[in-house]
């Protein structure tokens, strides 16, 4: 038994069984189960909801969801956090060696069901305080699908399709998708290609093989900052995957292999040329078991590991360096509970995670959810105890500018958040959530005088408190009118400096209005704003508040659907926080043939 392991979280463990018991004694509760896993906290989408709404992409699906805002092209936050899990057919689409969601790897046309849950931690494990999004791909007993072309400026086209049928007792589900345009300034091109084939039989009800393959690479121009454009850099992102899932009755196994690719290139005649590739190998093992004690509750349970080999290659003005492998191991063990009814008010879910890691301290994560809703209104308290893994990236990649640095340490999140909601009519609804999260151990951007001149380096700064609330309302007044606001204050400041923490608008703003004038037409405007944002941790350097308008129209004909969309529709100029221009008006028009 390792005490030294455990009395470190004595303290954590001693306030989460005193909730625990004080709730447990207060109140009676009976069991249900519930599609969303969380009490009040999931959002859920099928393909026909999709297939209903005006949108172009998967982050405006999810902007639906009460306090999910996007951040940038790749995040998104759910109640003003960006640490957010996503799963795509059971697979993390959160690129290990950046830390970025890969949004394209997902085709909208090809999903089957979205799921939203706010508050991750045991049940998910690091990178999830935010919240877990979960996707699932399509997958049909009859012969479907839909084929879809687009066309726009700065040399935009789009191809993708994907079709899904049964094949004695097998359901087959077949994507592939092309991208490409030439960006709104020098550099800024990109090239995406994917594909994926899904498979599922259910020779018995309670026993289930669905095992997929998918590829993916992204070929993208890296412009560099305003003031210091890189006119010959690109990035290339390869990956293959192949997942395996078995379910027997309540038992669930799940294995998943990665092998991907991260190239940067700065080509000559760049000042410094370079060509630096990370390629890590990931090979992901989890068996869970879910267990229904009649009216008392149910439970899920976990076990799991991952180890990956993460190689660096890199090569800086024709100096080759010597070839590196690092070795990356995590094993894991999970409970939740949870109890729940339609007939009684009171919900609970409770969850305890044990992680041990080959390059970081061990954890144990405690959750508890605790809910209340009662006809039009209810509230949901949520606290959870989180990591976030550095990326491979921070870690393990020098070039001229920038300094590796192993040693880094995880993250650590604390989380408290309350969730109220209330709907006086059936058309109108309100929620907000108060929020207040401790970080330990932040990672920042640290500046180095060296011998060659002046580099930068990841490094743990201290502790962070992050804090503020997020709110919306929702108009439906008839079928064919929507409106969606919603507002999120966030204060984030360095608990030694009391400098704000950059990377962290003080204010956003989402409105989006939807509209049917006439059968088959769908319009719809979105209106998104951000306060001025600091860029470093020292707060001499930051980007200006901004807001943009974006629109789309869609018309049905019988089996198609013609669309098109403006993004930055006033063309407004702006700079985003990591110093990049933003883009340009961007246009597009396009054909979907759904069968």
């Amino acid at each position: 038994m390792n005490y030294k392991f455990l009395s470190k979280y004595r303290q954590r463990l001693k306030l989460f069984q005193i909730v625990l018991i004080f709730f447990m004694c207060s109140i009676s509760l009976a069991e249900e189960e519930n599609s969303a896993g969380k009490i009040n906290n999931g959002n859920i989408f099928t393909a026909e909801d999709i297939n209903r709404m005006n949108v172009s992409s998967i982050t405006d699906v999810l902007e639906m969801v009460p306090g999910v805002s996007t951040v940038g092209n790749d995040d998104i936050s759910i109640n003003g956090s960006q640490e957010i899990l996503v799963l795509l057919d059971g697979r993390n689409i959160k690129d290990p060696i950046s830390g970025h969601i890969k949004w394209d790897q997902v085709s909208l046309n090809n999903v089957g069901r979205i799921e939203v849950i706010k508050g991750g931690g045991a049940g998910y494990g690091e990178n999830s305080s935010g919240g877990v999004i979960i996707i699932t791909s399509k997958l049909a007993d009859t012969f479907s699908g839909n084929l879809e072309a687009a066309a726009g400026n700065m040399n935009y086209k789009e191809y993708s399709g994907d079709i899904q049928t049964r094949v004695k007792g097998v359901k087959i589900g077949v994507m592939g998708g092309y991208e490409s345009d030439d960006g709104w300034r020098a550099n800024e091109h990109k090239k995406i290609t994917r594909g994926g084939i899904n498979l599922s039989y259910a020779p018995r009800h309670d026993l289930v093989f669905s095992p997929s393959l998918n590829y993916y690479k992204d070929i993208k121009g890296l412009g560099g900052p305003y003031f210091a454009p890189t006119l010959y850099n690109e990035a290339t992102y390869e990956s293959y995957s192949a997942t395996f899932f078995i379910k027997i009755n309540g038992l669930n196994i799940k294995s998943i292999y990665t092998d991907s690719m991260d190239q940067s290139v700065d080509a000559p005649p760049a000042p410094i040329p370079h060509i630096i590739k990370i390629t890590p190998e990931i090979f992901n093992q989890e068996i869970t078991a879910d267990f229904s004690f009649s009216e008392f509750g149910t439970m899920n349970v976990g076990v799991g590991y991952e180890r990956a080999n993460v190689g660096i290659e890199t090569n800086i003005d024709n100096v080759q360096l010597p070839y590196a492998v690092h070795n990356e191991k995590k094993e894991w063990v999970f409970a939740t509970f949870k109890r729940e009814s339609a007939d009684n008010p009171y919900s609970i879910y409770l969850g305890l995670r044990g992680t041990r890691y080959n390059n970081f301290e061990n954890s144990l994560n405690p959750e508890l959810n605790l809910g209340y809703k009662k006809d039009n209104y209810g509230a949901v308290f949520v606290y959870n105890f989180t990591d976030k893994l550095p990326g491979y990236k921070d870690r393990y990649r020098s070039d001229a500018f920038v300094i590796a640095n192993p040693d880094l340490k995880k993250e650590e999140y604390t989380n408290y958040k309350l969730t109220l909601f209330y709907s006086p009519l059936d058309v109108l609804s309100f929620n907000v959530t108060p929020y207040y999260t401790e970080i330990k151990d932040l990672i920042s951007m640290d500046s180095l005088m060296t011998e060659s001149g002046l580099k930068r380096t990841f490094v743990n700064v201290g502790s962070v408190t992050e804090k503020g609330f997020d709110s919306s309302v929702s108009w439906s007044p008839d079928k064919i009118f929507n409106l969606s606001l919603s507002y999120t204050y966030k204060s984030a400041k360095d608990d030694a400096t009391d400098l704000w923490v950059p990377m962290r608008a003080k204010h956003r703003f989402q409105g989006r209005i939807s509209s049917s004038p006439m059968e088959r037409l769908s319009i719809s405007t979105t209106v998104s704003y951000s306060s001025e944002e600091f860029s470093n941790s020292e707060n001499t350097m930051g980007v200006a508040s901004h807001y943009e308008v974006d629109a789309r129209i869609e018309y049905d004909i019988n089996k198609y659907k013609l669309f098109f969309q403006v993004d930055n529709l006033l063309d407004k100029e702006y700079i985003q926080p990591f110093l990049i221009p933003g883009r340009t008006r961007f246009f597009y028009a396009g054909l979907r043939y759904i069968f």
